[in-house]
């Protein structure tokens, strides 16, 4: 049922600018780790809060899937979460949750009609959400950007799919058509829409994801290890995201496999969840390590609440991004910002990441290798290991690189975008 709302602050939610964002399939204020919670949540909500910051209303629509949580849940007093009804009040897989999207689109109209709201911009992240947001967008006749995240089509160009439904890839060609505007983390993914889709690159806004600096910051050492239960004479590599086989992990065992038998060192992996294929990819994962003989040194941890994962930044020595494609790679990001250095994949937005056009070896940040090279990743470990002082020195580098990603900055590039589609 759509029910008028009374708002918790004085503030007139239906005067200044007014920022409509659709996230149909997962909700930013899950506990991260879940099936559907990763980098796009985190984007979303720290993006809604430094925008609220800046003086911009959001409200957020996600389709409700029980019947127990509030329809309208204030984040702050200028941003809420508002859960439409569309399809059942239970989970459905993200892969069957297209055939709702109209309803979702319906119920968002009928909800803002209902309590008067009218937007100046419509934000939808996903396929899914710029499925329902172009004819919302149709509707209300107001400027609608996406940020897909992830493309069906890019992913099976890259060998990253093994399959992807052609609704799916129907959807996304299309959807892609009747945007205003689309926002990307790289140029690397303005080049592929240009490539694929014939996007004009006009169309397409580079706004690379920030990172709390504060959260993720530089620390000590030991006092982490200790917190953490961690043998301070261990080298700890670390490493994770989503199990699947796009992050690459399998390479990452392999490539420790030829180190020094003797060498006392822990592979902490962090990430995964009760979903069939992520449990899948662990049970793999295992047999990789046990056939390399090194399962003893791999320790898998599971998801990490935000609270508990800079801990495991900082009592990491070397952090490894193997992944064979990343829009962006938030993973490098948050190790950078917690002054470790990285190894990563040459790949999108990782490609760009860790140098300057000015950049020396004094000022690397990182060290990126060719994707899926097992060989190449090896050779990057054991030169960092066997060079504790480059990798002191990369470690800086990577804080102050990580200091130009903040969420206010990019915030403030996305208000700019909503304020020029808007002119407002």
């Amino acid at each position: 049922m759509i029910t008028q709302v009374q708002s918790d602050s004085n503030l007139d939610f239906r005067s200044g600018l007014h920022l409509a964002v659709l996230s149909m399939h997962t909700s930013p204020l899950a506990p991260l780790g879940g099936r559907e919670t990763g980098g796009m949540n985190v984007y979303i909500l720290e993006t809604t809060k430094r925008l609220t910051e800046l003086g911009v209303k959001v409200d957020i629509f996600i389709r409700s899937d029980d019947s127990t949580s509030p329809e309208v849940e204030f984040i702050n007093e200028r941003a809420r979460l508002i859960r439409i009804s569309a399809g059942p009040l239970s989970r459905v897989e993200k892969e069957s949750m297209s055939v709702f999207a109209s309803d979702f689109s319906k119920g968002i109209d009928a909800w803002a009609d209902m309590n008067q709201m009218q937007y100046d911009v419509i934000h939808s992240h996903y396929w899914l959400s710029a499925l329902a947001g172009v004819e919302l967008a149709r509707n209300w006749k107001t400027p609608h950007v996406a940020m897909f995240h992830t493309l069906g089509k890019i992913k099976l160009l890259h060998g990253i799919s093994s399959g992807e439904s052609p609704d799916r890839l129907e959807k996304e060609r299309e959807v892609i058509g009747h945007l205003d505007k689309i926002v990307v983390a790289s140029d690397h993914e303005t080049q592929l829409l240009g490539e694929i889709y014939s996007v004009p690159a006009k169309k397409v806004f580079t706004i690379p994801p920030g990172v709390d600096l504060e959260r993720f910051s530089p620390g000590d050492v030991c006092e982490s290890r200790d917190k953490l239960g961690l043998a301070r004479s261990s080298f700890i590599f670390l490493a994770g995201g989503r199990m699947e086989p796009l992050k690459a992990l399998d390479n990452l065992i392999d490539a420790l496999a030829v180190l020094p038998k003797t060498m006392d060192y822990q592979l902490l992996l962090f990430g995964g969840n009760d979903h069939p294929a992520s449990i899948e990819e662990r049970t793999r994962l295992v047999s990789v390590a046990e056939a390399a003989n090194i399962r003893s040194k791999i320790k898998f941890l599971g998801p990490l609440d935000h609270d508990i994962l800079p801990e495991y930044y900082r009592a990491a020595n070397l952090v490894v991004v193997p992944s064979l494609y990343e829009s962006f790679g938030m993973v490098a990001l948050e190790a950078m910002a917690s002054g470790r250095p990285v190894i990563a994949s040459e790949v999108g937005g990782l490609a760009g990441m860790f140098t300057s056009d000015s950049a020396g070896l004094d000022d690397l940040a990182g060290v990126l290798v060719p994707p899926g090279d097992v060989r190449q990743l090896s050779v990057a470990i054991s030169t960092l290991i066997e060079n504790t002082e480059l990798m002191r020195r990369m470690g800086n580098a990577a804080r102050i690189q990580a200091l130009g990603f903040s969420w206010s900055e990019r915030s403030q590039l996305l208000k700019e975008l909503y304020r020029e589609m808007s002119k407002t």
